[in-house]
């Protein structure tokens, strides 16, 4: 067998996109295999869109592995590393807004353990883990290479292992 991936987009509009990652392990780790592309989704000639900010994450990853989630650029840029299960609404701040052209060592959400709901976002704020860097809601940047999609990454498989996680994400359109 080999790893298995499988995207099931629950809704796409003009303005948001929804939609659940599921990941099998049995071969290796992944690295940077696009679970979003902006260019692959719904296009509003009216409004068009090159990028997302992401509204919120529920997650469960087996024990074993963990993912991480990356912005798409010539370096990747983190935006969390997930492990165990939590969910975690990032609307109220607007969203992580895609800042890889920004380059920020300090870009996204720091790694979030779960625990159940929240995780513990680094901020301290109640119920979540988060690293809430001034760079992490500028807006702007160039565009240069940067292609709007979001990459993902496991780290900790075994061999004669199956692992698996599962995602369920909520975006908002944006222009980067």
């Amino acid at each position: 067998m080999s790893n298995m991936v499988n995207i099931q987009v629950t809704e796409d509009g003009a303005r948001n996109s929804c939609f659940k990652v599921d990941v099998t392990l049995d071969s290796g780790d992944m690295t940077n295999y696009v679970i979003w592309d902006p260019l692959a989704m719904y296009i509003d000639y009216l409004s068009p869109t090159n990028s997302c900010a992401i509204d919120e994450i529920q997650y469960a990853v087996q024990n074993g592995i963990s993912v991480g989630l990356y912005w798409d650029a010539p370096n990747p840029v983190p935006i969390v590393h997930l492990e165990g299960r939590g969910k975690f609404p990032l609307d109220w701040a607007g969203g992580i807004p895609n800042n890889a052209s920004i380059g920020s060592p300090q870009s996204g959400i720091g790694g979030v353990s779960g625990g159940g709901e929240g995780g513990s976002l680094a901020s301290g704020l109640p119920g979540a883990n988060m690293n809430l860097s001034p760079a992490l809601f500028a807006s702007g940047g160039m565009v240069g290479s940067v292609s709007g999609k979001i990459l993902l990454s496991t780290f900790g498989w075994t061999p004669g292992q199956v692992l698996s996680a599962s995602m369920f994400m909520q975006v908002h359109k944006t222009v980067i």
